[in-house]
């Protein structure tokens, strides 16, 4: 009996040295796997804090560019509404007397013309009683007719 005892110790002695020298040279050390863990672990907790952080910086984004768009659109009613004021027949209408000098076609606006004599000289001029007075662009086109020679034209004028 003693014999099977020292046997049997021995067989579980050689049981426990095959099973550590499996696991020894077959196993990755525990010190890569526990750096493999920390990694993955250190990756996780960057993703989670990256993502909202990413979110955040897009929302922020967003607000600028509606607070952007808000003002465009003020700035368009703004001149919708200047745009309207100019199409006015008054705006219109002020714009031609002021920047262009037009008048209303029942405020007529006349100058002589004075014809020089050539009995009294140059630079002396008096007005012609010769003819009856005409008024407004036939009186004009009198005028420019008899400076370049034409009769015919002021006849047919009056």
């Amino acid at each position: 009996m003693i014999r099977s005892a020292s046997a049997e110790s021995m067989g579980i002695r050689r049981a426990v040295l095959r099973r550590s020298r499996r696991t020894r040279s077959v196993g990755v050390p525990v010190e890569i796997l526990g750096l493999l863990y920390f990694i993955i672990i250190l990756g996780a907790g960057l993703l989670l804090v990256w993502q909202p952080a990413k979110v955040a910086e897009i929302t922020s984004q967003i607000n600028k560019l509606e607070a952007t768009l808000q003002d465009v659109k003020l700035r368009n009613e703004d001149l919708k509404k200047t745009v309207a004021a100019m199409e006015s027949l008054s705006y219109i209408e002020a714009e031609a007397r002021n920047r262009l000098g037009m008048v209303d076609p029942t405020e007529v606006r006349t100058c002589e013309i004075l014809e020089v004599t050539p009995a009294m000289g140059p630079g002396i001029s008096v007005a012609s009683n010769a003819e009856p007075k005409q008024t407004g662009i036939m009186a004009v086109w009198a005028r420019i007719t008899q400076i370049f020679g034409s009769r015919e034209a002021i006849a047919k004028g009056k």
